[in-house]
């Protein structure tokens, strides 16, 4: 694999959520969505990766997964 595929993955996993097994998933998800969506608009999608990824860095530092697995559970405790 190349450097730039390897650097994809680890960007992908590290969106979702490294710990969380769907962590992977969802973080492939929301970037094939992303290049997918906006390449079409622009060829400048890969600034609005990075700041997706600094925001996620900021925000949520578990991932997209963190984040859904924190609100099921206050979902679940009927706190929402």
């Amino acid at each position: 694999m190349s450097a730039e595929r390897s650097g994809a993955v680890l960007l992908m996993v590290y969106i979702g959520g490294a710990g969380h097994f769907i962590g992977a998933v969802m973080g492939a998800v929301a970037i094939t969505w992303l290049q997918a969506s906006l390449s079409d608009y622009t060829s400048a999608w890969l600034l609005y990766l990075g700041l997706l990824f600094m925001g996620i860095v900021l925000v949520a530092p578990a991932g997209l997964a963190g984040v859904v697995a924190a609100h099921l559970q206050a979902f679940r405790a009927r706190a929402l």
